[in-house]
């Protein structure tokens, strides 16, 4: 099974306004903005920002003056300063296919965008790790609906940590502002510098994921993506990003070194090609004598004895 997570709406180009009093819930609801041009009826909006836990969605009934807007339900209360903003879509569906470029089915019907967090997650019983994705979002209230999304595969497939771990490493579990993109960039970022530094001495793909590789792709991660948020001000704090960096580097060091070896799911040493970090390969070497001058090869000619 897969957890798909879908990206929300960009809702940053959309018209916004806040409520200038207090509102309380229920039918009919007439709030008092600080100006409602840009909206209209039937228009889908947002009450308070995103990824806040008492956000909610409402559709708008009335319009009046230039600074009442008037919603058809309102399920919780409001204070003084709460923004709106008007949302494209309210539904979301996932289609998916077992090739990039084949044929999507719908996974499903069609379900409520979670404007709670920066996410929208629907399980896929189906899913493998080679399945690939596409969404589309709809506005139910008008039926417009949007293209099929670019595909995407499930962001944890093929990883060596979650997004939810590199979040809980860097102190940021409760962060609903942080895009899953963002941090899954730098989950990448690490991957890569990970594999490169096991590379030549393990076979890739490892043939299992040591705990020590998902720590260190877990530091790593949790490093970039506090140094993004946070820079070089946060050193010597707990959102230092650097020496989380620093400490994650230091250990493939001592895996390169053969100090640290890897071991699999039942405690065993794995297996390595037996290259060691510095044995350089490349041209000349000892065949170069044999090969045709027209290939570089051929006699050496000179060398240097001297130590300077």
């Amino acid at each position: 099974m897969n957890r798909v997570s879908i990206t929300n709406p960009d809702l940053r180009k959309y018209e916004t306004t806040e409520i200038t009093a207090d509102v309380s819930a229920g039918s009919s609801v007439d709030l008092t903005v600080k100006y409602n041009q840009g909206f209209s009826v039937d228009d889908l909006i947002l009450v308070g920002k995103v990824a806040y836990e008492k956000t909610e969605e409402c559709k708008i009934t009335a319009i009046t003056g230039n600074t009442t807007i008037t919603v058809a339900t309102l399920k919780l209360n409001h204070t003084e300063g709460t923004e709106i903003r008007i949302i494209p879509y309210d539904k979301v569906k996932l289609f998916s296919c077992a090739t990039e470029t084949g044929t999507y089915v719908a996974v499903g019907d069609w379900v409520d965008i979670d404007y709670d967090n920066m996410m929208t997650y629907i399980d896929h019983s189906a899913g493998t790790a080679d399945t690939w994705y596409k969404a589309r979002f709809r506005n139910n209230t008008s039926a417009v609906e949007s293209t099929l999304s670019d595909a995407f595969q499930v962001t944890d497939a093929g990883y060596y940590c979650t997004i939810s771990e590199i979040m809980v490493e860097a102190g940021m579990s409760d962060n609903r502002y942080i895009d899953s993109e963002f941090t899954n960039r730098c989950r990448r970022r690490a991957q890569l510098e990970v594999d490169g530094s096991l590379y030549g001495q393990y076979s890739l793909p490892l043939s299992a994921i040591p705990d020590i590789i998902k720590e260190i792709t877990r530091m790593l991660a949790a490093g970039w993506l506090l140094y993004k948020e946070y820079g070089s001000e946060a050193d010597g704090t707990s959102k230092d990003g650097i020496s989380k960096v620093k400490e994650a580097r230091s250990m493939l060091k001592e895996i390169r070194s053969g100090s640290m070896v890897l071991l699999d799911a039942d405690k065993v040493e794995m297996a390595t090609t037996g290259k060691a970090y510095s044995d350089l390969e490349g041209w000349p070497d000892s065949t170069t004598e044999d090969e045709v001058e027209s290939d570089s090869g051929g006699a050496i000619n000179f060398r240097i004895k001297k130590k300077f």
